[in-house]
């Protein structure tokens, strides 16, 4: 719920909640409200801007919340079988879901560990990491403590926000027009140029044809 302030002005103000690059709401605030709700099944997991702007696009205050919504992804692992012998062939199925079960589609890496030599690591987590550490500047202890279910969880995570928040994204230069664009151009494609010379004189020889030997090749 984003609430509007006492001492707000009847100037017009407009508000943007974004997160990743991504607007999910700009609008114009209606100033006979008092406050405007978000539901949060509407905004991605992760970290959410909440930026507002007086009528030429000036930041007046910004605040970054960490919003939990039910839209992760959940990995199905089946074997057909429970217990197996020694070397024994194992057959299992791997499949990745939605939250509405709809099957997804992508690359996938899969390893195996013995449970006896190797323990999860409970204080960094692939949500944690993908979320949260991603998204803040510095160094965060436990970050997989703050997604836990928990009052106490939930609040030192609001904190961490207020202390540990960053820009990816120059978003009040970004709505003001004025666009950063990369110094050099993404690599779309991979070519060999070269000239094919002869063995004695060293001279170019037309119409050659080159075959690249990658498998030889030196790094």
């Amino acid at each position: 719920m984003v609430e509007k302030s006492p001492d707000c002005t009847e100037q017009p103000l407009y508000l943007l909640i974004q997160s990743r690059g991504f607007p999910y709401y700009f609008n114009l605030w209606d100033n006979s409200q008092k406050y405007l709700a978000v539901p949060s099944s509407e905004l991605p997991s992760g970290v959410i801007q909440f930026l507002l702007f007086d009528g030429d696009m000036n930041q007046l205050s910004e605040r970054l919340v960490f919003n939990k919504s039910n839209d992760q992804a959940e990995a199905i692992f089946q074997t057909d079988r429970d217990v197996y012998g020694r070397k024994e062939i194992v057959k299992a199925e791997l499949f990745i879901q939605d939250a509405d079960g709809a099957i997804l589609e992508g690359n996938l890496s899969v390893s195996i560990t013995d449970d006896r030599d190797i323990k999860p690591d409970s204080m960094s987590t692939i949500l944690s990491s993908l979320l949260l550490s991603s998204e803040l500047k510095g160094y965060i202890e436990n970050p997989a403590y703050y997604l836990h279910d928990n009052p106490q969880s939930e609040y030192a995570l609001d904190l961490l926000m207020l202390t540990h928040g960053w820009r990816r994204y120059n978003i009040p230069a970004v709505v003001k027009g004025k666009y950063e664009f990369p110094k050099k151009i993404f690599e779309q494609s991979k070519g060999i140029t070269g000239t094919v010379t002869s063995r004695v004189l060293k001279r170019p020889v037309e119409g050659s044809n080159v075959t690249p030997d990658f498998d030889n090749a030196s790094p």
